[in-house]
């Protein structure tokens, strides 16, 4: 009331000109109103929103583990409940949990969402998430829809775009994210051109440097798949994602092109059988090699159980060569045309039989039956022989191919030392025989025939 009186007295010393007249009778008018104004300000607050109101929304990931939200509120009355609501970006189903709230007219409440199994999700994904609060009277309040994003803490990612895939990556140099990057765009140019895809939607792609510091990052697999680090990446459709080791062209274009055969065959698509998106994903990786059916024939499930990938770390090798063999044939012999016209048929909810008789002529078995004829250049290593595609698993197999010839060598020269040294009459021998490892016949190799 001070401040009015004051602003008052300021318009009585204006003039008392017709100009001045008209200022004087707008400042008592102004002065008038503002003690009225004050006076219903609490009535005009209690109304509006029921009276509750978020005073902090807080979020912290704790990866690998899991999520954690804290909220603190206040309302006129009490508020009774706190319920989150999330999901994952791309995701038509929001999920919910409810906080442990001490009732009160102002409180503080914290969700924590476990990660791990059996729910995994991928570093990089954005999730959604919302507050629905009720007080005791009944009243709700409905937070806006934010979004944090789910990503290892524990580097600090760099960006780079390529066209419409955002790659996340740390401590590389300028030169080598330029260079592979160049690769991987006309890689992604080349793949957009086979799908039909003129305008793809947005990916990310998450890239650690290596095998030890993806281990936490990657979905759980089995002891031995995990130990001999028999997959270089995993792609999720569903999220527009995928993560990787090595910031390479093959492994980034492999992963990618996951994500954009999942756009071009669309939400109402059956789930593509993994023989034709890894073979797929195999066979437009730069540089890469399809190896002939006639020489993979023999080797590994038929095509019509390759609906999904298992097995030991060389039978998922050998299911990797024949899904890019068997889809090098479906492009190279019959044509990208054809090719492009089976994707179209998949987007419109076929099976993959259906879509291959319209398209192709044959079903699944129809397929397999003309690609072992196929004798073309060049033919597969024996089994035995076999890598993976990771440079892991090459190196392994060196190793393990050397480790038989040394073996071999000492178990030749000890028959020899055997042979020649000279028996004493009554004395015993201490041989108990070789241990399994000791023994090249005894070295288990698995064989796929």
């Amino acid at each position: 009331m001070e401040r009015t009186h004051s602003n008052m007295s300021m318009s009585l010393s204006i003039k008392t000109t017709p100009k001045g007249l008209i200022y004087r009778l707008f400042l008592i008018f102004a002065a008038l109103a503002v003690p009225a104004i004050f006076w219903a300000w609490p009535t005009m607050v209690v109304a509006a929103g029921g009276g509750i109101e978020v005073i902090r929304d807080e979020r912290k990931v704790d990866f690998p583990t899991g999520l954690n939200f804290t909220i603190t509120a206040e309302s006129d009355d009490d508020i009774v409940e706190v319920q989150l609501l999330y999901r994952t970006a791309n995701s038509q189903v929001w999920s919910y949990a409810y906080a442990n709230v001490v009732p009160g007219k102002r409180i503080t409440s914290n969700v924590s969402l476990m990660i791990g199994r059996p729910v995994y999700l991928p570093p990089g994904v954005d999730v959604e998430y919302y507050y629905v609060i009720t007080d005791a009277q009944g009243n709700t309040h409905t937070t806006d829809v934010q979004s944090v994003q789910y990503l290892d803490g524990r580097y600090h990612w760099d960006r780079t775009q390529i066209g419409s895939l955002t790659l996340l990556y740390h401590e590389l140099s300028g030169s080598t994210v330029r260079s592979v990057s160049l690769e991987v765009k006309e890689a992604l140019s080349h793949i957009r051109s086979l799908l039909q895809l003129e305008n793809p939607g947005p990916m990310r792609g998450v890239i650690y440097n290596s095998n030890s510091e993806a281990q936490s990052a990657f979905p759980r697999q089995s002891q031995t798949i995990t130990d001999q680090h028999v997959f270089g990446g995993f792609a999720f459709p569903a999220n527009s994602i995928f993560v990787g080791v090595g910031f390479q062209t093959r492994i980034i274009t492999h992963e990618a092109a996951h994500l954009l055969m999942d756009q071009a065959v669309g939400s109402r698509a059956l789930p593509v059988p993994s023989w034709l998106d890894e073979g797929f994903a195999s066979y437009v990786e730069p540089r890469s090699k399809a190896y002939s059916g006639s020489s993979l024939r023999r080797r590994g499930l038929s095509l019509r159980s390759m609906t999904r990938i298992s097995g030991t770390p060389q039978s998922i090798g050998t299911f990797y060569q024949k899904a890019e063999s068997v889809v090098s044939y479906m492009i190279e012999e019959f044509g990208v045309d054809t090719f492009q016209h089976l994707i179209g048929n998949l987007s419109q909810g076929l099976t993959i039989d259906q879509a291959l008789t319209q398209s192709y002529g044959f079903d699944v078995l129809g397929l397999e039956t003309r690609w072992v004829t196929d004798d073309g250049p060049p033919a597969a290593p024996g089994p035995g022989r076999q890598t993976i595609g990771t440079p892991w698993a090459s190196f392994s197999t060196v190793v393990i191919g050397g480790l038989a010839v040394v073996v071999m060598a000492a178990w030749v020269m000890r028959f020899v030392i055997r042979k020649l040294r000279p028996e004493y009459p009554g004395s015993e021998s201490s041989e108990e025989g070789l241990q399994p490892w000791e023994d090249p016949d005894l070295i288990y190799w698995e064989d796929e025939e």
